[in-house]
C-alpha cells in the first residue's frame, strides 16, 4: 500500500522538526496512541488501538529513524502487530521552510497482513489517510496551543525597564532656634540677628556699662 502526502505547519521548521522527535508529544498526537518511550538511539516504541471497519485490535510496535539530514529530511521504518494482524511500513519525511512555516511532505510504503487485511484495499488506504490527517492536525494544535501558553507567561511578567520605580522620598529638616538657657544668650542671638558683628563689642560695652550704672544708683538710696 502506498502512502503519501503533505501538510503545511504555520511554524518554523525547527519546531516542527524537534516535536516529530518528541515521544510525548508524539504519543498526545496520535489518535489512540500511548505508553510511546525513546528505547534506543532514535528508536521509539508504543501502542495504537486501530479500528478499521469491523476490525479492530491494539498494535504494538517499534519506530526506527535514520538517514538524519536535520533538520530537513529522515528515514521511518515502523514494524508492529497485534491479534489482528501485522504492519510494516517505511518511508521518508521531508521538511520544507517556507518563511514562518513549513511545508512537509512524506511518501512510502506499508505492508499489512493478518486479519486485518481483509477489509480490503480500499478501506485500508481510507483508514491510513485519516489517521495521519488527524495526526499532523493535532501536532499543529499542539504547537498553536504551546506558542499561545508561552505568549501569555511571557507577557505576564513584566520587565525591569517597565516596574515604575517609586519616587525618592526626602525628608526635609527644619531649622530650629536652639534652646535659650540665659538671658545672655537671648541678648547674643539678638544681637546677631540684627546689628552687625563689628558693634557687637560696642554694643555689649554700653549695655555693661549701663546695668553698672543702674546698679550704683539703687545701692546709693
Amino acid at each position: 500500500m502506498d502512502i503519501s502526502g503533505d501538510f503545511t505547519f504555520d511554524f518554523p521548521r525547527h519546531l516542527v522538526w524537534n516535536l516529530l522527535q518528541d515521544p510525548a508529544v508524539l504519543e498526545t498526537v496520535l489518535p489512540s496512541g500511548r505508553n510511546f518511550a525513546e528505547v534506543g538511539q532514535n528508536e521509539y516504541s508504543g501502542e495504537m488501538v486501530i479500528k478499521i471497519g469491523p476490525v479492530q485490535g491494539t498494535f504494538q510496535g517499534k519506530i526506527q529513524l535514520s538517514n538524519f539530514n536535520a533538520p530537513e529530511s529522515y528515514w521511518i521504518e515502523v514494524n508492529g502487530g497485534g491479534a489482528t494482524g501485522v504492519v510494516n511500513a517505511s518511508g521518508r519525511l521531508h521538511l520544507e521552510a517556507r518563511g514562518g512555516q513549513t511545508y512537509m511532505t512524506y511518501a512510502g510504503q506499508a505492508n499489512i497482513g493478518g486479519r486485518i487485511a481483509s477489509v480490503g484495499q480500499r478501506l485500508l488506504d481510507n483508514a491510513a489517510r485519516i489517521v495521519i490527517r488527524q495526526s499532523l492536525e493535532a501536532l499543529h494544535e499542539y504547537m498553536k496551543t504551546q506558542t499561545e501558553v508561552s505568549s501569555i507567561q511571557s507577557s505576564a511578567v513584566p520587565s525591569v525597564s517597565t516596574i515604575p520605580t517609586p519616587p525618592l522620598q526626602t525628608t526635609k529638616i527644619e531649622q530650629s532656634t536652639p534652646p535659650i538657657s540665659s538671658p545672655f544668650q537671648v541678648m547674643r542671638h539678638y544681637l546677631d540677628r540684627f546689628i552687625p558683628v563689628q558693634y557687637h563689642v560696642w554694643i555689649l560695652g554700653a549695655i555693661v556699662i549701663t546695668i553698672v550704672f543702674v546698679i550704683l544708683l539703687m545701692t546709693s538710696r
